[in-house]
């Protein structure tokens, strides 16, 4: 299958129907009308929207990331882009952290060896994780391609996503063996989560590496209709099965197997779509989905304070509109936020 340039831009559009699942998810936007519904939405739907947000990075990075002579710069520049849009929004959400933390009693030397605790290992905010882990398998795969291939460095990510899912999802089995109990308490008393960059991140950028490089030799193929729905199935059953069986004993469960399959043939059909996005466009909608996924709890609080102090909480009551209230809110402040640092503030160009 050949892949023209109007592909990158359906990148763009699809990361940005992304940044809204994950509004989505975090607003419980159907919660209103079923609970029922609304958990099947967002475990079936937009749990997608991480693992398709590493697919895609690692598709762009392509080229500062896999080994020549001159990309340790970029490599450099792509890691300083991260590591500064991550911090500016740490410290962003840090005064709310800190007002949680001295209402749960913690002291000022507890909050401040916890922040930095949280910075480091699990993101500092909930949906920061994201930012963090793609750091570090950003660092992992760049080190390891300077001295072995892409495809091992995708059975060896694999490797780690099995057994990270394995601790995740399927937890409650594997925590019955003493040994694998201790393992998992040792790690997670550190690192607190395998939800990051070794565990879960590596393997997707890894995905994304392979699809480039199939793309750059000509070599990528139409994926099967039939093979999309046979995957989704698996997909749902291996929830309906974790839910069911109570196999897990976290509160998330998206590091399913089942995504092994699913995300790979997803991406491919997504970059079967042709849609031509004027270039200028393109990069907006890029920098607006960016700022959405990191802005939406900060424009989800501020709203939920708003309407209670107002007493219009029929605004909150109501899931759906307050998902939508909340979306154009992260929208405006994209706008806001870009056309601001096209003039006077420039540093706030690290925001996205």
């Amino acid at each position: 299958m050949k892949v023209s340039k109007e592909h990158f831009s359906i990148l763009d559009i699809s990361k940005f129907i992304a940044a809204l699942f994950v509004v989505f998810l975090h607003s419980s936007a159907l919660s209103s009308y079923s609970v029922t519904l609304n958990w099947y939405t967002t475990e079936l739907i937009t749990r997608l929207a991480v693992p398709f947000f590493f697919v895609t990075s690692g598709f762009l990075s392509y080229n500062k990331l896999i080994n020549n002579n001159n990309n340790n710069a970029s490599f450099l520049n792509i890691i300083k882009r991260v590591f500064y849009l991550y911090s500016f929004w740490s410290i962003i959400y840090l005064p709310i952290k800190v007002f949680v933390w001295k209402v749960d009693g913690l002291n000022n030397i507890e909050i401040i060896t916890r922040y930095i605790h949280s910075f480091i290992f699990s993101g500092g905010d909930s949906h920061l994780w994201y930012l963090t882990a793609l750091m570090l398998a950003y660092i992992i795969a760049f080190i390891w391609l300077k001295k072995y291939s892409l495809n091992s460095l995708l059975v060896f990510s694999l490797l780690l996503y099995v057994i990270g899912s394995l601790f995740t999802s399927y937890n409650n089995f594997i925590i019955k063996n003493e040994i694998l109990n201790n393992v998992y308490t040792i790690y997670t008393d550190v690192f607190i989560q395998f939800r990051n960059g070794i565990f879960f991140g590596l393997f997707f950028v890894s995905i994304g590496l392979k699809f480039k490089e199939l793309y750059k030799k000509g070599s990528l193929r139409k994926t099967s209709n039939y093979l999309i729905l046979i995957s989704f199935i698996i997909y749902i059953l291996e929830l309906i099965f974790i839910t069911k069986t109570e196999i897990h004993a976290i509160s998330y469960t998206d590091m399913r197997l089942s995504l092994i399959l699913i995300m790979p043939l997803l991406f491919n059909k997504i970059l079967e779509i042709k849609y031509e996005f004027k270039k200028v466009d393109n990069l907006l909608l890029r920098n607006i989905s960016t700022i959405i996924f990191t802005s939406h709890i900060l424009v989800y609080m501020v709203l939920k304070q708003m309407i209670i102090r107002t007493n219009l909480t029929v605004l909150y009551s109501n899931s759906l509109l307050f998902f939508a209230l909340v979306s154009i809110g992260c929208i405006l402040l994209s706008i806001l936020i870009i056309k601001l640092s096209n003039k006077r503030f420039k540093w706030l160009k690290i925001s996205f």
